[in-house]
């Protein structure tokens, strides 16, 4: 995933063959899947901070806790359809999975 925000933020889209590479390093050194996931947990938390400065919401409020896990979700779903052959990009995967969560939730 390390590799997929480098590419993001140099505006290169994530590829099938960074997705390979990246579990290929997870499983090969666990100590940085680890590492990955705490410096992910900061970010996370960073992320709930800004949410709930913009909406001016309480940390104890759920909305914020909610909004990031239902991305993760939807990210997760998208990353399965892409390692499993959608020819689509990641970004149009999970755009289009996102519309989806949304018509379920209306």
């Amino acid at each position: 995933m390390i590799l997929a925000t480098l590419r993001a933020s140099a505006g290169d889209e994530f590829t099938r063959e960074d997705l390979r590479i990246s579990r290929l390093c997870f499983e090969r050194n666990p100590k940085l899947l680890i590492a990955t996931i705490d410096t992910f947990q900061g970010f996370i938390a960073a992320l709930q901070g800004l949410i709930e400065q913009r909406e001016g919401i309480r940390p104890d409020d759920p909305r914020s806790h909610l909004l990031l896990g239902l991305l993760a979700s939807i990210f997760e779903v998208s990353i399965h359809h892409f390692s499993e052959g959608d020819e689509r990009d990641l970004t149009d995967i999970f755009l289009d999975n996102l519309k989806i969560a949304r018509q379920l939730l209306a």
